[in-house]
């Protein structure tokens, strides 16, 4: 069929890593202060969440097959209690869809625990204001809504520094010697 052939260069001594996606990056940064957000100003976790907007796609589906069930004439006499019945209906498959999303879906009941999970998988750029937020969570034992806003402000700085997209400030003020 083929041969593998040996030799060569692997591919760390050829190349150089590839660089970084920054866009990505700051995609990233977008999705943590969503999080952020939604952590401080949504009443209902995200299981919560999804679990109300299933089971209002599942009321929605379930009444419009009933609806069209009995459009196309498969209902024999519509009257006012098969309307009531196929709402009746509707509100039972909303019904057990949600239930069914709280008991089994694997979303976390928190916007906390949401965060805590995209922030262990970014990879920071600053990595002392990284250290540092770390360090004031682990004190207070919960996430700061300031504290977090202020290392995105400094983790968009980095990433736009290194990036190249923007020159560190060079001023007369800053460069005053005191």
């Amino acid at each position: 069929m083929f041969e593998i052939i040996q030799g060569g260069k692997s591919h760390r001594e050829g190349r150089a890593p590839p660089p970084p996606d920054w866009h990505a990056k700051l995609r990233q940064l977008q999705r943590i202060d969503w999080r952020r957000r939604q952590r401080r100003f949504c009443s209902v976790g995200p299981r919560t969440s999804k679990a109300a907007f299933v089971s209002v796609i599942a009321f929605l589906g379930v009444l419009a097959v009933s609806r069209s069930l009995e459009w196309l004439g498969w209902v024999p006499v519509v009257t006012a209690f098969d309307m009531r019945w196929s709402g009746l209906v509707s509100v039972a498959g909303g019904t057990m869809a949600y239930v069914l999303v709280q008991l089994l879906s694997s979303a976390p009941k928190t916007w906390s625990a949401l965060l805590d999970v995209d922030l262990a998988a970014y990879e920071p750029v600053d990595r002392d204001a990284y250290r540092y937020l770390q360090d004031r969570t682990r004190s207070t034992g919960y996430f700061e809504h300031a504290a977090i806003a202020a290392w995105l402000r400094d983790e968009r700085d980095a990433v736009e520094m290194a990036a190249g997209w923007r020159k560190p400030r060079n001023s007369a003020f800053l460069n005053k010697k005191v």
